[in-house]
């Protein structure tokens, strides 16, 4: 009998060590399943919130971003923790969760704009956008593009110099009372260059655009755009194929004078988009100005270095000039009267090839003898001819030329790639968030979250406080 009780005693005792063991694991299991639990509901509710990116932002443009202030997202936050940590929610028979968890906080220990660094997760997001689909071979293509445009400016710069000379002296002759009224009249810049180009481009285009598609009227308010708040620096170098890909990007979404894109809207308040990614003006038409301007200088650089090579039109404005200063007696003139022959004649022929352009033609960046368009004993008579009843002949005429050319969207891109990535990365968002907000008025392009950090703050069924850090982010 007493082994037989010694025996009962031993299995006793082994068998409250295994409860306890089995009870242990139990426990253990439970505690790993809270936590787990915490952490499935925390991760469920950031990434529910993140699925209420703004629909018009997306669909216009193609980037996620979640429009939100910190109050807005913690109640959003609030409301999917609730459902995803709660799992009796909705059923007829309560008590089945074994966790038992409690929320206590969620804290946004963090959150990241769009508009943060200098506009660089705007950039970024622009790149994944559009992906990285261009093949080594376009992108050649495109690089040749614009060397040989930025030969155009390098070879023109003489002129710039010259014009900014000239303007800079006037600026010197300006009394403070005159210069006084120019900044009150807002006509003056701060960039000469911008302000001669912008005049110029007025000049030219006053005669130019055909009657059926003159001026926007388009007018945008800058002063509580992002744009106008620019005070942080991107400091990151972005190489040869990101840049071409975010300006292809800005080319993609953005309309033109000459190019109107899918997800235009008549209701967007500029419709010369990328003239104002490049200028900055607060009306289509400064912008038009100020880039048609430019071409314009360009042009006539470029085809003053066209005439001033060729032998047979320097030999013609040569005895062009040679009889102007007979005739009027202006002996020893030959040489200024010759120059002006030369800059006259580039001037028209400059004009012949903005009315191409502003058409939707193209010209070649740097012209051979052969593709000279203004006839050099007739020019009144050529000047006469391209009027706008006549664009669509010039644009047929020049069509059969063979040379490399360049139409206006080209010279946009020009710009666009010389431009700042600050500067033309707020100016988009510029135009975004006016675009958006004739949809949604309270839409700011600044409250576009790209990424947040959130604490939730939990207590599981013994009253112990736990913490589950998470990031979240739309890459």
């Amino acid at each position: 009998m007493r082994k037989k009780g010694v025996i009962t005693v031993f299995f006793s005792l082994l068998l409250i060590c295994i409860v306890s063991l089995i009870l242990v694991l139990i426990e253990s299991a439970r505690m790993t399943g809270a936590r787990y639990k915490m952490t499935m509901a925390a991760d469920s509710a950031i990434n529910s919130l993140f699925g209420n990116y703004d629909k018009e932002f997306y669909e216009r443009y193609n980037i996620l971003a979640l429009h939100m202030n910190e109050t807005e997202m913690s109640e959003e936050l609030n409301k999917y923790l609730e459902y995803y940590s709660n799992v009796d929610k909705g059923l007829l028979m309560a008590g089945g969760d074994i966790c038992r968890i409690q929320n206590e906080e969620i804290e946004i220990i963090s959150r990241t704009n769009l508009t943060d660094n200098g506009g660089e997760l705007f950039i970024s997001s622009s790149i994944d956008a559009l992906g990285y689909s261009i093949g080594e071979t376009i992108i050649n293509e495109i690089s040749i593009q614009l060397n040989e445009q930025a030969e155009v400016f390098r070879q023109s710069d003489k002129m710039y110099s010259t014009v900014n000379d000239r303007v800079n002296n006037i600026k010197e002759n300006i009394s403070e009372s005159d210069l006084n009224k120019l900044k009150d009249s807002d006509e003056l810049d701060s960039n000469w260059f911008d302000y001669m180009s912008r005049e110029v481009g007025n000049f030219i285009l006053s005669n130019l655009l055909p009657k059926d598609k003159g001026y926007s009227s388009g007018k945008i308010e800058t002063i509580k755009l992002p744009s106008n708040g620019l005070v942080e620096e991107n400091n990151k170098n972005y190489n040869i194929l990101e840049t071409i890909t975010f300006n292809m990007y800005l080319q993609k979404y953005f309309s033109s004078y000459t190019d109107r894109k899918a997800n235009f809207n008549e209701k967007n308040p500029l419709k010369y988009e990328q003239e104002y990614i490049v200028s900055g003006y607060k009306s289509d038409k400064e912008n038009l100005d100020s880039v048609a301007g430019r071409i314009f200088l360009i042009r006539q650089g470029a085809n003053l270095i066209t005439i001033n090579r060729s032998n047979l039109y320097t030999g013609t404005a040569e005895a062009l000039a040679i009889v102007i200063t007979v005739l009027l007696g202006l002996a020893g003139m030959e040489e200024v009267i010759k120059e002006l022959i030369l800059f006259t004649w580039a001037y028209i022929e400059s004009e012949n090839d903005m009315k191409l352009l502003m058409a939707g033609g193209a010209v070649p960046i740097i012209k051979k003898e052969s593709e000279w368009q203004t006839l050099g004993m007739n020019l009144p008579v050529w000047a006469e001819s391209t009027s706008n009843e006549n664009t669509n002949n010039i644009v047929q005429e020049r069509s059969s030329i063979e040379n490399k050319k360049i139409n206006y969207e080209g010279y946009l891109a020009t710009f666009i790639f010389l431009q700042e990535s600050e500067i033309k990365c707020f100016r988009a968002m510029d135009i975004i968030e006016e675009n958006i907000k004739q949809f949604n008025s309270a839409f700011k392009i600044k409250q576009c979250i790209y990424e947040i950090q959130v604490n939730f703050k939990f207590r599981d069924y013994r009253d112990r406080k736990n913490t589950i850090s998470l990031t979240r982010n739309y890459k």
